[in-house]
């Protein structure tokens, strides 16, 4: 078991919350969701705050209901701003006296309304809404209601909103047999997935949650993975499969093919996509596609089976697979950069033997001729380690700026297309990934650039990353990763 579940649903700015043990709450009368009772102008405004998912603007927005009268609604925002810094781990503070009730509840309540809320299905939502009020949780119960309503709302007007008038609805127990529970370990993955933020993280477990039986929760995660998608900067022109591999597709296409390949995580997707290039005659790209596919696909199983390994050590002599990861190859958590894919069953069995001596040859041996390096990945080389040498030098961004030489980061600009201005921003940093491992950190942003410029930044770096892990190259991924964090906008 998890010490700290976290449930990432957010959907279109729904209620977020985090289960732990160290809060607690009081209880209130159950009713509707008071949200529903607002005018108009306050329903959208408030709609617009929980979209945002931002703690600082759904708080205004509380204030803005309470001053107008409408105190509950305003604690719902409270509440949820409250559950976003929490989740966040932000260290701003937290409004006073807003609290998680659902932190309050039992061990087992607690535990049966994480897996209702990982469901994402309202009518479980509302059978365990029951069970809490019955139990005298009023507050918990009125919480999960609001929840259910939102779910229907978004969905659209099919299904009723619960309401605290609503007859008890059957105990929880028959859940399990209309709607699958989403395990700890799903959970988990999804709230990993969230945390890191990327494209192929996104998409690669919606792949995988899809499998395991959550479609709504799958779909989720690749809402925001378009999201994130739209804020990543398009592949050069020259990494588009129009130039090297079919140069007859169409430009619009080769752009769009090229996107995938940089940011999707979904191996189903990838081979669809291959399947329709293949179908307009652009073999050599359905190909890329297709390998690229076959990777991610190798790399969740390899994941999987340490997954396996890994519950067999904590649990001995229990079946390892999990019922929520049979549906297909790949249910299991996303791939770790560092999980090596296991080549026997376990358990295994190890006996040492001493290595045979190494024939030593009696003459040097001819050694392979290193492959020429290109123009660009040598400017690229020279100009990362002037810059990495600044930083050890000086110890920092800010106290080696302006001391680099402008005239090495132009020509290695002027051979990559860009703008020569000199100036080594994030985008002559992506390029230089390209080519070298160890990337020197940015040295000048655009003016106003913020934490969205950064995440896209170390976004970018991840898509690189990824692709080398792909290839086999870890040891390149992990010096990618490390490049990234190092980056900030001092």
């Amino acid at each position: 078991m998890l010490g700290k579940m976290i449930i990432p649903l957010a959907l279109g700015g729904g209620l977020l919350f985090l289960l732990a043990s160290s809060s607690s709450a009081s209880a209130a009368p159950a009713s509707g969701n008071p949200l529903n009772s607002l005018p108009d102008d306050l329903k959208q405004l408030s709609g617009q705050a929980l979209a945002t998912n931002d703690p600082g603007t759904i708080e205004q927005v509380a204030a803005q209901l309470e001053s107008r009268g409408f105190p509950d609604s305003g604690r719902l925002l409270r509440v949820q701003a409250a559950s976003i810094r929490q989740q966040r781990g932000s260290a701003a503070p937290v409004s006073p006296g807003v609290t998680n009730p659902l932190n309050s509840l039992p061990d087992d309540l607690r535990s049966l309304s994480g897996q209702a809320l990982g469901t994402n299905d309202p009518g479980t939502l509302e059978q365990v809404a029951s069970q809490l009020e019955s139990r005298g949780f009023a507050e918990s119960g009125r919480l999960l209601r609001v929840q259910a309503a939102t779910i229907r709302q978004q969905r659209g007007p099919a299904a009723p909103v619960a309401s605290a008038s609503v007859a008890p609805a059957p105990p929880p127990a028959s859940a399990p047999q209309t709607a699958p529970v989403m395990s700890a370990e799903l959970q988990q993955m999804i709230a990993e997935a969230v945390k890191n933020g990327t494209a192929p993280a996104l998409t690669s477990t919606a792949f995988v949650v899809e499998r395991a039986g959550f479609p709504a929760a799958a779909e989720d995660l690749r809402k925001r993975a378009k999201e994130v998608a739209a804020t990543v900067a398009p592949p050069a022109a020259q990494d588009r499969p129009n130039v090297a591999l079919d140069p007859a597709m169409p430009p619009d296409l080769a752009l769009e093919v090229a996107r995938q390949l940089q940011l999707q995580g979904d191996p189903a997707m990838l081979e669809g996509l291959a399947a329709e290039m293949r179908k307009r005659g652009f073999g050599k790209t359905a190909d890329q596609l297709q390998a690229k596919a076959t990777q991610i696909r190798a790399a969740l199983d390899a994941a999987r089976t340490m997954n396996d390994i890994d519950r067999e050590f904590k649990s001995p002599g229990i079946v390892p697979p999990s019922p929520q990861f049979t549906p297909g190859p790949a249910a299991a958590p996303p791939p770790a950069p560092s999980s090596p894919a296991p080549t026997a069953a376990f358990p295994v069995t190890v006996t040492a033997t001493p290595p045979a001596p190494l024939p030593v040859p009696a003459t040097p041996q001819p050694q392979p001729v290193p492959p020429e390096k290109s123009k660009a990945q040598i400017l690229a080389t020279s100009l990362a380690t002037s810059l990495n040498d600044l930083l050890d030098r000086y110890g920092s961004v800010p106290k080696a700026r302006y001391k680099e030489d402008k005239a090495s980061v132009q020509r290695f600009q002027s051979q990559e297309g860009l703008q020569a201005d000199g100036a080594y921003g994030p985008t002559t940093a992506q390029h230089v990934a390209r080519y070298v491992s160890d990337v020197p950190p940015p040295f000048y942003w655009k003016k106003g650039a913020g934490q969205k410029d950064l995440s896209i930044y170390r976004s970018n770096l991840e898509s690189i990353a990824l692709d080398a892990e792909q290839q086999g190259n870890r040891d390149r991924a992990e010096r990618l990763r490390a490049s990234a964090l190092k980056a900030s906008l001092a």
